[in-house]
């Protein structure tokens, strides 16, 4: 895979992140599963890598934090 979705994945196995869902199609779509305190800083990552071309967005938080 090359692209923005074989930066994102590479950048997702080196740094062992749990991955829930994904697809790579037309438009690249992964789903992972982070601790709340490292949430900012993987958002932060993944817009540098991708020179601001991907979104991220928190679909769904933790029960302690409710």
């Amino acid at each position: 895979m090359t692209g923005i979705g074989g930066k994102i994945e590479h950048f997702i196995n080196e740094h062992g992140i749990l991955v829930v869902g994904s697809d790579f199609g037309a438009d690249v779509s992964v789903t992972v599963r982070l601790r709340t305190e490292d949430v900012e800083a993987f958002e932060k990552d993944i817009v540098e890598l991708t020179s601001a071309k991907a979104e991220t967005e928190v679909i769904s938080r933790g029960w302690n934090e409710m």
